[in-house]
């Protein structure tokens, strides 16, 4: 016995619904990326006694901003945050 699936075909409405849901998925990508790389040029403006108080230093920024262009510099510094932070916690349980 073989089984179908009955599907109605797609009408024109349809496309539409997911051209929108694509636009507005890059518009939402987009604007994550601007708001992030707006957010790495207010860490830039910091002084090293700022970027050193929230675990950063000026060669971190350094860092991530020669990173691949299309990676996201503030995701490299939480990850790079992230593991000082670990590193740091591991430390404090062996003293």
């Amino acid at each position: 016995m073989a089984v179908f699936e009955a599907r109605e075909p797609l009408g024109f409405g349809a496309s539409w619904i997911a051209a929108a849901r694509r636009v507005s998925g890059i518009a939402a990508v987009l604007y994550r990326d601007w708001n992030n790389r707006r957010q790495f040029r207010r860490l830039q403006d910091m002084s090293d006694w700022e970027l050193a108080d929230i675990g950063l230093t000026r060669d971190d920024l350094r860092a991530a901003w020669n990173r691949r262009p299309d990676t996201d510099p503030t995701a490299h510094l939480a990850a790079l945050r992230r593991q000082r932070d670990a590193l740091e916690d591991a430390a404090g349980r062996v003293s």
